[in-house]
């Protein structure tokens, strides 16, 4: 990244941050202390290498290892969505989805969210795309996942706090089968967390899987559109998904961070009449039938 562009990012990044209410100042402090610490790792001390992706995990690193990502702050939208997330979410997972539109889910998007619109949130963290759907998709159902206790707590409470009634949560990881399993946490960031994906420097909880299969059946709905951001079990969140994908053929983008993935991803969903597109690290899958 160019510094010019970095330093459009800087600025976007702060503008973000005064657009919103809640805790202004930790946000904003957050965001000078993730910023001097790329800009360090990027053009004065580039131990790890130059590119702007390693710049971002030395600065997630040095933030996470001093306990600075998981303090939690308030974070007002101009729509009026009340969060409780912590300094991590707010400062990249809250502007990628509210600002840069990373899914493409806002108006005009690829894949726009509507009123009466049924939602599947794979891996749903603290709660902010499950937010922004179950406000956009009134009449609708948000079906809200996430097996991480601490992260489940902030999503329950979220939903609570901003009246969102037509959300359901399960306390879950989904995959390819239905038990229990190691979920490895990360200590650097609350959206790290993986069932296939060890984390060096964070620990593992005990976590009920099921899948998406099962959940469908149980709650005897189906999605117009799927979001899965699972940290590496991307194929086996699908895999687990053959009755419900054939069935309903919901819209669905995904994050992918195994490149070995993508093509097992494809060849899945292709039979299926899906239109596959990729914009980095992210896959959209445009349904046959919507």
């Amino acid at each position: 990244m160019p510094f010019r562009e970095a330093a459009d990012n800087i600025i976007n990044s702060y503008r973000f941050q005064l657009k919103i209410g809640g805790s202004r100042l930790p946000r904003l402090l957050y965001a000078s202390a993730y910023w001097g610490s790329y800009l360090w790792a990027r053009y004065i001390h580039p131990g790890r290498g130059t590119d702007p992706l390693s710049a971002h995990g030395a600065a997630m690193e040095f933030l996470g290892l001093y306990g600075l990502s998981n303090r939690l702050v308030r974070a007002i939208l101009p729509d009026g969505t009340d969060f409780h997330i912590d300094l991590m979410t707010s400062f990249m997972i809250l502007k990628e989805l509210y600002e840069d539109d990373m899914y493409e889910i806002g108006p005009g998007g690829r894949f726009e969210i509507s009123p009466r619109q049924i939602i599947f949130d794979v891996g749903a963290q603290q709660g902010v795309f499950t937010g922004l759907a179950a406000r956009r998709a009134d009449g609708g159902k948000v079906v809200s996942m996430e097996p991480e206790p601490w992260n489940f707590k902030l999503l329950k409470g979220n939903i609570s706090r901003n009246n969102f009634s037509n959300v359901v949560t399960l306390p879950v990881a989904i995959s390819d089968n239905i038990g229990r399993a190691n979920l490895y946490c990360s200590r650097l960031m609350s959206g790290g967390h993986s069932l296939l994906l060890p984390a060096a420097e964070g620990n593992s909880v005990e976590v009920p899987v099921s899948t998406l299969d099962a959940v469908s059946h149980e709650l005897r709905i189906g999605p117009d559109l799927l979001k899965i951001d699972v940290e590496g079990s991307t194929y086996e969140v699908l895999k687990g998904a053959a009755a419900l994908l054939s069935r309903y053929k919901p819209n669905i983008v995904m994050e992918v961070e195994i490149p070995e993935q993508r093509e097992g991803i494809k060849a899945m969903l292709l039979p299926l009449g899906y239109q596959i597109d990729t914009r980095g690290w992210i896959l959209f899958a445009r349904s046959p039938s919507r």
